[in-house]
């Protein structure tokens, strides 16, 4: 099998089976292995070319945007952690792949944002803004480009590794006292993120997802950044179904932890237990719905069925509303939607 010369940090095995969002995860302990590129820079890139999706979410989103940059120029430290911490909020609505299918449990994003929270209060200093600034003043002035469906379609050329490469070495600076912050210990993904050339990297690949297709194949060849591919043996999978959402997992021979790629549990494969995504217990799902350690339960996220149910719901209490605020509004009266129609109602 050819496989991405890919190895996790914690155990060292390399990734066997193909991911199904832009988290890669370790096959054999479970850890977070880094992003798959195209499909960081496909989300990105969707989010923005369709303006139905989420409208008002990234309204709330640029605005806000708007908002940091000029807190920046005030060097007023709380309110841009507060301003920063709401646009990460948004974030998970919005780019629901960029935190991976962990993303979908509320464990985990809250423990994200406790993490953003202590990292931004131990970080953030006179010398943070002062990085920050040191961004606006790269020049960009030779950078020659084309607008395409709303996006930016560089000129590939020297100017363009040069401004990048100076964007980079901006944030190889902010990475040099990493390993010292205490801030870190309690990242979500645990002692993978004390790898301080692992999270550089994907500091990195973040940051590529504003460029296009060609721009990123580039970008990644110019600077060493491409993963090469190696043969290895075919390895012998067996099928689980994961203990929180039923969904069939393909587990490769001798792996203790999975994670699910539908709703981001991990399940211990040896043991058919759960590791709470909060305080990291094993237990057991069978024997308790929520971590008796802890008490965080894991969500099951819903079908296409139970969306659609609920924004009927959501749709015909609305509607009721508007009839008891206008009782002689005839329009409110007699009509049934595709929806009441659909679930019979």
């Amino acid at each position: 099998m050819l496989v991405k010369n890919q190895k996790c940090y914690v155990c060292g095995a390399n990734k066997v089976t193909k991911s199904k969002s832009m988290y890669v995860y370790c096959d054999y302990c479970g850890s977070w292995m880094g992003y798959d590129m195209q499909a960081a820079w496909q989300e990105s890139m969707n989010v923005w070319t369709n303006n139905s999706d989420n409208a008002e979410l990234k309204k709330q989103y640029n605005d806000l945007c708007i908002k940091l940059a000029e807190v920046k120029k005030d060097r007023n430290k709380e309110i841009f952690i507060d301003t920063q911490i709401q646009i990460h909020k948004l974030e998970f609505d919005i780019y629901p792949e960029r935190f991976g299918p962990k993303g979908k449990q509320k464990a985990f994003r809250e423990k994200y944002l406790q993490f953003y929270s202590e990292m931004y209060n131990e970080t953030i200093n006179e010398d943070y803004f002062i990085r920050l600034e040191k961004y606006s003043l790269i020049d960009s002035s030779k950078l020659k480009y084309t607008v395409e469906n709303g996006r930016l379609k560089y000129d590939i050329n020297d100017d363009f590794f040069k401004f990048f490469e100076e964007n980079l070495n901006i944030i190889k600076e902010g990475f040099e006292d990493w390993d010292s912050f205490e801030s870190v210990k309690n990242h979500p993904e645990g002692e993978v993120v004390l790898n301080k050339d692992f999270m550089f990297k994907n500091s990195v690949y973040l940051m590529l997802q504003i460029y296009n297709n060609n721009e990123v194949e580039a970008l990644v060849k110019h600077f060493g950044l491409e993963n090469s591919f190696v043969e290895i043996p075919d390895v012998t999978l067996t099928e689980i179904s994961c203990k929180t959402c039923n969904t069939k997992l393909n587990v490769p021979e001798n792996s203790d932890s999975v994670v699910c790629e539908n709703c981001g549990c991990v399940n211990l494969v040896q043991t058919g237990m759960l590791r709470c995504l909060n305080c990291s217990a094993s237990y057991n799902p069978v024997e308790s719905k929520a971590c008796p350690y802890c008490g965080s339960m894991p969500d099951i996220p819903k079908g296409a069925g139970e969306i659609l149910e609920s924004k009927y719901k959501e749709a015909a209490n609305n509607n009721m509303q508007s009839v008891i605020s206008n009782p002689n509004n005839e329009k409110t009266k007699g009509k049934k939607s595709f929806w009441s129609k659909l679930f019979g109602n």
